[in-house]
């Protein structure tokens, strides 16, 4: 500092300096300080008003080490003559050693005001003022803000004129949700430079958070005009026009990006969205290979909500939502540790969405939320994103206890509200879509945060503790690919409430369709529609005669677009019919009736529009993917009883399209059965559902108040006695119907007044053979219901043992699963047997039988695995068949006859306990199996004796 300091005397008296001051100036500057501080001292007491002598005081101090004395000092100096610019400068330069940049930069700037021409004094200023602007930036990367605009504002201080201060600062404030400061800011700095192209953009951006979108765009095409090759410019006017839906101005900005900087953040999944909304294929299949390749790569090309429809690896899935964390300064700043868990006499839930309108959201969570039991419960609504006003928005803000508007404040902000509020749990109703706001969860604005309902997928993100789901859309065996615990319902993780429906149907003429000829219909939005979801539905088109596909007009270019596509496979362009937008959503579920099939996409399935469909009578066709996004379809059709039209391959899909085209006798049964199920069936049950979610969030509860880290778990179906009444919109079941049927055969005073027969469920029936029975099940007081997942046998209901959402719980008093079990994966086994125990009645049982490899083991030891070890009506068993599956049926193609796992009576039974039942007994046979009664209540030796007797070999 030394070099930097000004020792001549230059107060009121240096005309005439004090022989005392120039004694001490001497030994001051001759390096003799200790003498140089006796010879001060001694002036400033005997001339206590001279500057001079405070001043160079001062300077000793700084030269010294004393800067907090120096500043004493020479700040009595300049008490005593003001503005002498040599105080000024060694009072500055005694600030700065004390790292006060303010204070430094005021006493610089004050000095070049003095001295215009002083370059030293001024280059000083430029560095200093330079230096905190840098550490302004710095601070505003890391999230801190005040620290930023304080650096800023020291800056401001030194040189009011800095644009490029006054535009920082307009970014603080806009980060923060202060838009009109961040106006004025942005404005002040285009006024001292307006020719900077970045500054119009920041204007442009602070433009679209006021939604003054024109001004906007102009803003962002100006900035454009000052600086053509400005990636981020053409990738925010991009960003702009995509959400107004003017899709090709938009992909030209995003392909202008990609040109001027092929490796720009998220450019390439832009592009790729906007040319799948359009239908506009040439590349797709190169860009879907690209984007998983890119991701794979750990390069942030693809937003996780786009990638969801390029790629369907769930494993993949996790990897670009992490890198989008990773990738988003707001997000990843923001992180922060969870709170300790708050107690309440009401668990506090508080659903955050941008989405409170006229939104799918909305309509799925609406009736929920009007439901929820208040005396358990606290629930508010936080709004976050741009609101479209109506009847949905206000009917939302009437359901909450509370109604938060927090558009405006900063992630951080809106963290803070919700923490003093004391939520306990916030859940996250919007994920990485649209005007998301994951910086709110980031920076914890409650104890337990979920992730629910508005994105198909994990968010990859530390902060999100549990997703919920049901055991179709995230299987056990995919639970690694999700960063969230997962949490499973046990009818479908999707509320679908009961929609209004006008009654008035159109006439097909009205909608544009053939009177006559089999309609098929996909209302999902068009980017969810892809070259090899349309080559199927062109195929088929062509075998089904005078079949037309009706389709939603979500833009002109897609209709045109798709038109030329289906003419490019030799199929009628006017065999596409595009559905225009109607005023109400009741008009739009009235007109599905006037479809056939609804054909699902992959790998993005319809979720709210299944919901839509299927209420509306329409049955709905899907093909189960590989990811949550396309799993969604067959959690719904498992809900409303029609697992039948989920397949498990395209192929199938196709096929099963064509046999419901074709054949009208299957098709009304089908038809026939979604008219009969959807008023009683889980999927339309809101209050059903709601007992499921609010056990869950219990769960969550009592989990962080343990003080226990969240961990994963699945809600068992919760049965009331009492049920709600009916919806308004239900209808009533017509008097020839099953039901009624059934009900009035029960009721008093009809034939025979007998009570009705108990159900024995006879799962993996095969065909209809009575003596597969045993004989307890073929008395008077059993009714045979027959499952099996091969249509051909002609059951009851096609189903599957894993997923038997068809059966009502509790509706059953038995269970018999003869060689069932050895068929399933081993994972697939825990989730067979949780539902034996959900479709029985609490006091019933279930009756397995299988192969016991332990007798088995003892084969494969004297190496007589290929002998016959009995013979059966289907010829001689060996260890081998009892191992990997009968081989003369594996060879006629029946699959479904593979072994994929094995028991001994150890295993089988410890399985039996674990997935609920409370009371196991097990036997072995001479032929080489396993018998096995399971109860779910707590028998007496006398009773359990008896069923044995009754069940079990002699």
């Amino acid at each position: 500092m030394r070099r930097h300091l000004k020792k001549e005397p230059v107060g009121p008296g240096t005309l005439g300096v004090p022989e005392a001051i120039k004694v001490a100036l001497a030994h001051h500057q001759a390096g003799r300080f200790a003498e140089a501080d006796l010879a001060y001292q001694r002036l400033v007491r005997s001339r206590p008003e001279d500057p001079d002598a405070w001043h160079l005081w001062g300077v000793l101090a700084a030269e010294n080490g004393q800067y907090a004395v120096a500043v004493e000092r020479i700040q009595r100096a300049l008490e005593l003559s003001p503005r002498q610019a040599a105080f000024l400068g060694n009072l500055g330069h005694a600030f700065l050693q004390l790292a006060q940049a303010a204070q430094a930069i005021a006493c610089y700037r004050e000095v070049v005001e003095l001295q215009p021409d002083d370059s030293e004094f001024r280059d000083r200023l430029n560095r200093i003022c330079e230096r905190q602007l840098d550490l302004g930036i710095e601070h505003q990367k890391a999230g801190r803000l005040t620290e930023a605009e304080d650096c800023y504002q020291d800056v401001l201080r030194g040189q009011p004129e800095r644009a490029d201060a006054w535009h920082l600062k307009g970014l603080i404030e806009m980060e923060r949700g202060h838009h009109a400061a961040a106006l004025e800011h942005v404005c002040r700095a285009i006024d001292r430079a307006p020719d900077t192209a970045s500054f119009h953009n920041s204007l442009a951006s602070v433009h679209e958070r006021l939604q003054h979108f024109e001004a906007a765009i102009a803003c962002y095409r100006h900035a454009i005009t000052l600086r053509p090759d400005y990636p981020e410019a053409h990738h925010n006017l991009g960003n702009l026009l995509y959400r107004r839906r003017q899709l090709g101005e938009a992909l030209a900005c995003f392909e202008r990006v990609l040109a001027l900087d092929p490796d720009h953040a998220f450019a390439q999944g832009m592009a790729a969205d906007c040319r799948a909304r359009m239908g506009l294929w040439a590349d797709h299949e190169s860009t879907r290979q690209r984007l998983a390749e890119r991701v794979r790569e750990n390069a942030p090309v693809v937003e996780p909500f786009i990638f969801l429809n390029f790629c369907d690896d769930p494993s993949a899935q996790r990897q670009c939502a992490e890198l989008f964390v990773s990738s988003e300064r707001r997000v990843r700043s923001a992180q922060a540790s969870a709170t300790a868990p708050f107690s309440h006499e009401r668990i506090r839930l508080a659903y955050i969405s941008p989405d409170f309108g006229d939104h799918p959201v909305a309509y799925l969570i609406a009736d929920l939320i009007e439901q929820h039991d208040r005396r358990r419960f606290e629930v508010f609504g936080v709004a976050i994103g741009r609101q479209r006003q109506g009847s949905r928005h206000e009917r939302l803000k009437r359901a909450f206890d509370r109604f938060l508007d927090l558009r405006s404040a900063s992630d951080a902000a809106a963290a803070q509200q919700l923490v003093d509020l004391e939520v306990d749990i916030a859940i996250d109703l919007a994920g990485y879509t649209g005007s998301s706001r994951p910086g709110i969860f980031a920076a914890r604005a409650a104890p337990i945060q979920v992730n629910y309902l508005g994105f198909p997928g994990t968010m990859g993100a530390e902060s999100i503790d549990y997703i919920l789901a049901d055991r179709f859309v995230i299987p056990e065996a995919h639970e690694p690919f999700y960063a969230e615990k997962v949490v499973r319902l046990p009818d479908t993780f999707q509320c679908c409430p009961p929609r209004p429906v006008a009654d008035a149907t159109p006439a097909r003429r009205e909608a544009g369709l053939p009177e006559k000829g089999f309609v098929f219909c996909c209302f999902n939005n068009s980017y969810k529609i892809n070259p090899q979801m349309f080559d199927i539905w062109m195929r088929l088109l062509k075998q089904v005669e005078g079949s037309v596909l009706w389709l939603s007009k979500a833009n002109q270019e897609v209709v045109g677009n798709l038109r030329r596509e289906a003419q490019g496979r030799g199929v009628d362009a006017d065999r596409l019919v595009f559905a225009s937008r109607v005023t109400g959503l009741d008009e739009h579920l009235a007109r599905q009736r006037l479809a056939d099939l609804f054909l699902d996409t992959l790998p993005y399935n319809a979720h709210t529009t299944a919901g839509d469909a299927l209420w509306a009578g329409l049955p709905v066709l899907t093909c189960l993917g590989n990811a949550f996004a396309g799993r969604v379809a067959a959690s719904l059709l498992h809900a409303v009883g029609l697992p039948e039209l989920v397949t498990d391959s395209l192929a199938d899909y196709e096929a099963l399209a064509q046999r419901l085209a074709t054949r009208p006798d299957d098709y009304a049964a089908i038809r026939e059965k979604l008219e009969r199920n959807r008023l009683s069936a889980p999927l339309f049950d809101v209050d059903r559902f709601r007992r499921h979610i609010e056990a869950a969030y219990q769960r969550m509860w009592e989990i962080a108040q343990r003080g226990e880290a969240p961990t994963a778990f699945s809600i068992a179906p919760i049965e009331e006695d009492a049920r709600p009444a009916p919806s308004p919109l239900a209808a009533t079941p017509r008097d020839d119907s099953p039901a009624r049927s059934a009900a009035r055969a029960s009721e008093p005073g009809t034939a025979k007044e007998r009570p009705p027969r108990q159900k024995v469920l006879h799962v993996g029936c095969g065909p209809a053979n009575p003596e597969k029975l045993p004989a307890l099940f073929r008395t008077d007081p059993w009714q045979e219901v027959r499952l099996d997942i091969d249509p051909a046998c002609q059951p009851d209901i096609v189903g599957s043992i894993t997923a038997m959402s068809a059966v009502d719980t509790g509706s059953c008093a038995a269970i018999f699963s003869s060689h069932n079990l050895e068929h399933l994966y081993p994972h697939e086994v825990p989730l067979a047997l949780k539902e034996f125990v959900r479709v029985l009645a609490p006091d019933g049982f279930a009756f397995v039988t299988l192969p016991d490899l332990q007798q088995v083991a003892g084969l494969v030891a004297e190496d007589r695995l290929d002998d016959p070890a009995y013979h059966s009506p289907a010829g001689p068993i060996a260890p081998l068949d009892m191992l990997y599956g009968h081989r003369p049926s594996l060879a006629r193609g029946n699959l479904f006859m593979a072994h994929r796992t094995g028991f001994t009576a150890k295993t089988l039974s410890r399985a039996l306990l674990e997935a609920g039942f409370v009371q196991v007994g097990v036997r072995r046979d001479r032929r080489f199996g396993l018998w096995a009664i399971a109860y779910r209540q707590t028998r007496t030796a006398e009773q359990l004796a008896e069923m044995e007797r009754a069940l079990f070999p002699s």
